[in-house]
């Protein structure tokens, strides 16, 4: 790698500070690396974009419109563990909140990769030479927005900053947008757009999803669904914060693309009071690869816990005869569970279960469960947002499970999908109030040549 700009010791005190030194790469990739001190507890930002001129920001959470921001909390103010975090916002927009590695205190040694990539960034972290978790390889969607200058926050303490050129790095064109806006109030609205005819030369498909509360202080359920020879196809999920229920979300949905071209029919489901606006980006280069053909397998609601069936009822064994021409395959799956009164121990929300997918002999498990809710990025609202809960967390777009299963040309593919064995004991209170335990499910067999 090529060294770009060295500073042999560089603290930042006081009011923020700019030196020649913190000039970035124009292009391509780069790592940052320095020494933080927190001895006197202080939280360090640092934000990456193109303005020339100092400019104040939060430590805690640096943003700034086209910059790229990290803040290194020393103590996570609602986790009971009191753990370090670390937040990222791209572009204004607060994108993550995950617990740091290790606790930063003392003086620890900070490493951020940052590599450009078809649609937008790829970043990874280091503590003290541990890659985060996380934060590895880490998609920031639409992050195609110029970074020359490095600014450390107020009172931010550094030193050995250094900065390196990778030499790696994609040069992303303008992408084609569509919009869509509209509102609702508990209904489904549709509208048939006319997206591209084709995806070739396409690498990466990003959705911009803002939603515009209109006094609902819930959390509420929201879904983009697009339609494919008359089968409804979710394409992402986003679940409200409580009292500001608005908000604006980015993701990756390069795996779903091919349901997103030509004359397509989107759909809607607006859970609660909202207005939307959503945006799909299509960049074009070497990115994600595109499956070629996408087979539905289990979706809508399914009662969890019944009397009748202790797992989720409804759900059946599949069998998908693959083409001739199928290399590999995904599952491609979005969960949530849902309903806690009158419910045993506030099922399906709050209860903590496995799934199991078994597919072409194999099985695959995991718990349909968000932990570490107390470093959700919306941690100004106020309900029960802090609690983990069965696959989300109010004011976040729910993550996709995505399992690579067997998968030969010509052959057929059996898939079960089961959850563990629950008794909800469902029963209404004295008032007549109660709500069935269930889990929301969209899933989707992606297949590859």
């Amino acid at each position: 790698m090529k060294r770009f700009v060295t500073a042999a010791a560089i603290t930042l005190i006081g009011s923020i500070c700019f030196a020649e030194t913190l000039k970035l790469p124009e292009a391509g990739g780069f790592e940052i690396s320095f020494k933080a001190d927190f001895v006197k507890g202080s939280d360090i930002g640092l934000i990456m974009c193109s303005r020339e001129n100092p400019f104040s920001f939060s430590s805690t959470k640096p943003s700034a419109e086209k910059a790229l921001g990290i803040g290194l909390q020393c103590e996570e103010k609602d986790d009971k563990k009191k753990r370090s975090s670390i937040f990222l916002t791209s572009s204004g927009l607060i994108l993550e909140n995950k617990p740091s590695t290790l606790k930063f205190e003392g003086r620890r040694e900070i490493k951020i990769k940052l590599t450009p990539v078809c649609g937008g960034r790829e970043l990874t972290l280091w503590t003290d030479g541990i890659k985060h978790s996380f934060y590895s390889d880490y998609f920031l969607p639409d992050a195609v927005y110029p970074l020359s200058r490095l600014y450390f926050s107020e009172k931010a303490e550094v030193m050995d900053l250094s900065v390196e050129k990778t030499g790696e790095g994609f040069q992303n064109s303008k992408p084609k947008e569509l919009r869509w806006e509209g509102s609702g109030y508990w209904n489904r609205s549709s509208k048939t757009l006319s997206l591209p005819e084709s995806l070739e030369g396409i690498g990466r498909v990003t959705l911009d999803w803002r939603l515009i509360p209109k006094n609902d202080p819930w959390d509420r359920v929201n879904r983009l669904f697009a339609e494919e020879k008359g089968q409804d196809f979710e394409i992402a999920r986003i679940i409200t914060s409580y009292n500001e229920a608005g908000g604006r979300w980015k993701q990756d949905i390069t795996p779903l693309a091919k349901l997103l071209t030509g004359e397509r029919k989107l759909a809607m489901q607006v859970d609660g009071n909202f207005g939307w606006e959503i945006t799909l980006r299509y960049y074009k280069g070497q990115g994600r690869e595109i499956p070629r053909k996408i087979f539905p397998l289990w979706n809508g609601k399914f009662r969890y816990g019944t009397p009748e069936v202790k797992g989720l009822e409804g759900i059946e064994p599949k069998e998908i005869k693959l083409p001739d021409w199928a290399e590999r395959a995904e599952f491609f799956s979005i969960f949530t569970g849902h309903g806690w009164k009158g419910n045993k121990g506030h099922g399906a929300e709050f209860i903590r279960k496995w799934r199991k997918l078994s597919a072409g002999g194999k099985e695959f498990m995991s718990y349909l469960w968000q932990s570490d809710n107390e470093f959700n990025p919306i941690d100004h609202q106020g309900g029960t947002w802090h609690i983990d809960r069965a696959g989300w967390r109010p004011g976040c777009l729910v993550r996709p499970w995505i399992v690579s299963v067997p998968a030969e040309g010509g052959k057929k593919l059996k898939l079960d999908y089961a959850a563990e064995p629950y008794s909800a004991n469902f029963k209404k209170d004295s008032q007549g109030r109660g709500y069935h335990a269930q889990h929301i499910a969209a899933s989707c067999l992606l297949v590859y040549d």
